[in-house]
């Protein structure tokens, strides 16, 4: 009874509980199977719902149609289905925009809630999760989609007469661009969709998702990055990144990454998008080679920034190669479906990174299409650029891939499943981070989000009258330089541990004081980092004036609490992280038992805002 071990809340009937399909002069589905493998037959149609479940009770259902005809078949409407009953719900969903990503919310459920993406970058407006809480039992559901189309996930109520109704929550492609052809004999995945029972309402029970992800798709490490962008933008020179690159290599940077702005000859490098032509009028003119092998003389890795799916209307490569790309919007966008479109530009990222040993590439997205020229919720458009990624992996299997677009405009599962990690966003700020961050955390693990310290230090400056001289270190508050806000050094320590540390900020005008606290706090995160690429997370506070991050192994032996306190009125905070109540914990030299820890919980002392709290419990 595999489907009924989640909740007793799910309900299965018939096929109309599972599936929302529109297929023309399609008539009844006749039912066979188990409980945990349902198969539907039509006379055109054979639909095939698929669920497994791990120890931690996290649920994976796989959905498929088939053409069992001989002819071809249109679906104009495929979608999974979960049914519970009727009651009194909350739904969480979440905004994923520029600068504001994973921006969730709870709403009670009175008609639906309705959570949709029609771009071919997957998390625009939207993040592909959906959750319902029970307020009657205190109980919920989460329900994650890998997207690999354009999507929408709604949760409804059904009226079914008599004056009673069930709720439905209903996920796949987007209705509005979607009709899939079948030819006869042909098979299509529906969606794969992710789904736990959880009682914490602050954190969705996030761990459980977390360690589903890192034991099917395991991080290979954790590194430290250096990017340019946030130092120089796109103007820079061989002479001004060689002075990055001697201080990035001195405090113990593994990559250093070069980001828009080396390509072509225009000054402005949005307009040469798709030409990935060295620039010899700028930038390194012509001497990246150069660069590349002085960067792995000093002991790192050499990385690039691209925007390969993309060209604009200035590139040289659409007028030479128009029949691989899709024109949409004045942009031209690589056409994946084709074999030969994946080929010509495999063909171009395997001839650069040859020519410059690269061994990092960021891929960032800057551009829209919202109307799928195939018509199927761009399903083609992804599958041809999963085989893209795949081929560009076995070409390079040591090659670090990182995922942006505009910053978090595709983060979510399915491009974890075939990137290293994702650049967090564009807002730079290490206290909007930390909000992002956590709201991100929900739906992937943290092993996957990269966050970056971008910070500037200001010597010699008076903080009150009469006081002392001391530096002050300053982080934007936004994409660029244009707003800044003053931080304790604690903050950046806290903000860069659990997943990829990056640093964009030029390193030149930072203090030999803030260079050797970075320097000891890259060296304690490598130490480290093998704990943090194998632990499970659990918010334990999440308001947004303190926010508490528990992160532990498997068997809770080893436990870390990060503490980020902004500005509250209260002067301590007691926290309840979870622990093993069998064991005992060494806790600041003393020893105290598990179930003391789960009864009365650790008080933290905040003794300065805008800072940050390290414990580290460990097994006595």
């Amino acid at each position: 009874m595999i489907t009924k071990k989640l909740m007793n809340e799910l309900e299965t009937r018939n096929y109309t509980d599972l599936f929302e399909i529109r297929c023309p002069g399609n008539g009844g589905f006749e039912e066979t199977g188990d409980e945990s493998r349902f198969l539907f037959r039509s006379e055109k149609l054979e639909l095939v719902s698929e669920t497994r479940v791990n120890d931690d009770d996290v649920y994976s259902r796989t959905d498929t149609v088939g053409n069992i005809s001989e002819e071809l078949v249109t679906i104009t409407r495929a979608k999974s289905k979960f049914v519970l009953p009727d009651g009194d719900y909350e739904v969480y969903t979440q905004f994923n925009n520029w600068l504001h990503e994973s921006t969730g919310g709870w709403q009670p459920l009175v008609t639906g809630v309705y959570s949709k993406v029609g771009s071919v970058r997957t998390t625009l407006d939207a993040a592909p999760v959906i959750a319902i809480w029970n307020n009657q039992n205190g109980r919920g559901i989460v329900f994650h989609l890998p997207a690999v189309f354009s999507w929408e996930m709604s949760v409804r109520r059904r009226d079914l007469g008599g004056g009673k109704g069930q709720v439905e929550v209903v996920i796949g492609p987007d209705a509005d661009n979607f009709s899939l052809n079948l030819a006869p004999g042909e098979k299509a995945e529906i969606s794969r969709i992710i789904y736990f029972g959880f009682r914490n309402k602050i954190d969705l029970d996030c761990w459980k998702l977390h360690r589903y992800i890192n034991d099917i798709y395991p991080r290979r490490t954790m590194p430290v990055i250096y990017n340019t962008w946030l130092s120089n933008f796109d103007s820079f020179t061989y002479d001004s990144l060689h002075e990055q690159a001697i201080i990035a290599s001195r405090i113990g940077a593994e990559y250093f990454v070069v980001d828009a702005g080396w390509f072509a000859d225009a000054m402005n490098w949005g307009d040469s998008v798709g030409d990935w032509k060295e620039n010899i009028n700028g930038s390194f003119s012509g001497r990246m080679r150069e660069f590349s092998d002085m960067i792995h003389s000093l002991g790192m890795k050499f990385g690039l920034w691209f925007e390969i799916e993309r060209a604009t209307e200035k590139a040289e490569s659409p007028k030479l190669h128009g029949n691989l790309y899709i024109r949409y919007g004045g942009q031209y966008f690589v056409d994946f479906t084709k074999p030969e479109a994946r080929e010509y530009i495999l063909d171009l990222l395997n001839d650069r990174i040859k020519r410059y040993r690269i061994d990092f590439i960021k891929f960032d997205f800057n551009a829209d299409i919202f109307d799928d020229p195939y018509g199927d919720a761009f399903i083609s458009y992804y599958r041809g650029y999963e085989k893209f990624i795949k081929e560009l992996r076995s070409a390079h299997p040591d090659i670090y891939l990182e995922n942006c677009a505009s910053g978090g405009m595709r983060m979510q599962l399915a491009n974890g499943f075939l990137f290293d990690s994702f650049w967090l966003s564009d807002n730079q700020s290490a206290f909007d981070g930390i909000r992002i961050f956590k709201d991100t955390m929900l739906r992937m693990p943290p092993q996957w989000i990269g966050k970056w310290a971008t910070i500037r230090s200001l010597p010699g400056f008076s903080p009150v009258y009469g006081g002392d001289k001391k530096d002050k270190l300053l982080t934007t508050c936004d994409g660029v330089w244009e707003n800044v806000a003053s931080l304790a050094y604690s903050w950046i320590d806290g903000f860069l541990s659990a997943g990829p540390l990056g640093i964009s900020c030029d390193l030149t005008k930072l203090t030999d004081e803030v260079l050797d606290r970075l320097a000891k706090h890259i060296s304690e995160y490598k130490r480290d980092r093998e704990f943090f690429i194998g632990a499970d997370c659990r918010i334990i506070t999440g308001a947004n004036d303190i926010t508490s991050f528990e992160y532990c192994n498997r068997d809770m032996s080893v436990i870390k609490i990060l503490t980020f306190v902004r500005n509250p009125m209260q002067h301590a905070i007691v926290v309840y992280p979870a622990v093993d109540t069998a064991k005992n914990y060494s806790i600041g030299g003393q020893t105290v038992s598990g179930a003391e820890i789960d009864r009365f919980g650790i008080r933290l002392e905040i003794r300065e805002s805008f800072g940050f709290i390290r414990t580290d419990i460990d097994k006595a």
